[in-house]
């Protein structure tokens, strides 16, 4: 669960499928296209996710994109 911190009402839920390995413990097949995927959830300033949906500009989703990686190793994750 994430901390405290990143519950704070200055952030939401980003939430987003993507394809994993079979030893992932949250993996689930998806017969037909034949890989496993995963859905993983975490928390972001709320502002970046904003402007991450709405923006136009390429960086917008690309700031929000470099914000989770810069914080991976923190408590963020649901």
């Amino acid at each position: 669960m994430a901390s405290r911190k990143y519950m704070s009402s200055r952030y939401a839920t980003r939430e987003w499928e993507d394809e994993t390995w079979s030893g992932d413990p949250q993996a689930v097949w998806i017969g037909g296209l034949e890989y496993y995927s995963r859905t993983y959830r975490c928390r972001v300033p709320k502002g970046l996710l904003e402007k991450a949906r709405t923006g136009k500009k390429p960086e917008d989703r690309y700031n929000l994109e470099n914000w989770i990686e810069a914080h991976q190793e923190d408590d963020i994750w649901l």
